[in-house]
């Protein structure tokens, strides 16, 4: 191995966020069938909306978007991505717990896990007033979380897991994983290794990046929305609008901005 770099994936290398989730196509479907249903050119707005993976689906399905992230590197490439979308689409640059901006929104949503990079009660009650109040008289919200039992359940601790393998422009780009977990403190630490193998030298690099979560309980969460002014719609487990239960993957939930 010829170099080892050490990373904050999200600010550095959205190339590489970008190929973590290269499958991850089923939340995108979930996102566009339900902005499908709330009406004629919805107004959206993703917080923590990386590169854009799931605002150009619900500009497919019909919505103006506002995307917001506090990281510029995502937000040069999430610009990008937007440019075909024209006046429907606008990337501002953020903090998810204090941010102003105009009009109202039909609906805020953050996606795949990154409300849980919220690390205190805090933050996330910060977090969620703050979109309250740029939510229409019952606009909704819709958080979709891991299920902290399958996290629990299903994550082998400590153990360095293969993610996955694919062939890029540059060469091939292998990520491994390990996940130790804080139980007392609701807390899983993942360390991600990138290694990347030039096409031409055969050089091999590995990028290091380490992802901090809290995990969040389905009734801890109902109390941090009911404090913040929203009322639980829907749960679901899954992508395929499943009712959440003890085998659910996800924790994916709908909910309503009170007056």
């Amino acid at each position: 191995m010829s170099a080892i770099d050490l990373n904050d994936l999200y600010a550095t290398r959205p190339d590489l966020y970008d190929l973590m989730h290269a499958d991850q196509v089923d939340d995108m479907r979930f996102m566009q069938e339900f902005v499908e249903v709330l009406g004629e050119n919805p107004r959206v707005l993703e917080l923590g909306c990386g590169t854009g993976r799931l605002l150009i689906p619900m500009l497919d399905a019909g919505a103006t978007v506002v995307g917001l992230d506090r990281e510029p590197a995502m937000i040069e490439v999430a610009r990008r991505h937007m440019q075909a979308f024209g006046r429907r689409a606008s990337i501002v640059e953020g903090d998810m717990r204090d941010f102003t901006l105009d009009g109202y929104f039909d609906l805020a949503l953050i996606g795949l896990n990154t409300f849980m990079h919220l690390l205190t009660i805090k933050a996330q009650l910060e977090c969620l007033t703050c979109i309250h109040r740029h939510l229409r008289p019952a606009g909704l919200l819709l958080l979709d979380l891991a299920n902290p039992y399958a996290v629990t359940r299903d994550t082998p601790l400590g153990v360095v897991q293969h993610r996955l393998t694919r062939r890029t422009d540059t060469g091939v780009t292998t990520l491994l994983s390990a996940t130790t977990m804080a139980p007392a403190e609701q807390l899983a630490h993942t360390v991600l290794f990138f290694d990347e193998t030039d096409r031409l030298s055969g050089q091999l690099r590995r990028s290091v990046s380490e992802v901090m979560l809290r995990l969040i309980y389905r009734f801890e969460l109902e109390l941090l929305l009911a404090r913040a002014g929203f009322s639980i719609r829907h749960l679901y487990g899954d992508y395929e609008s499943s009712p959440f239960d003890d085998e659910s993957e996800r924790l994916i939930c709908v909910a309503a901005a009170l007056s």
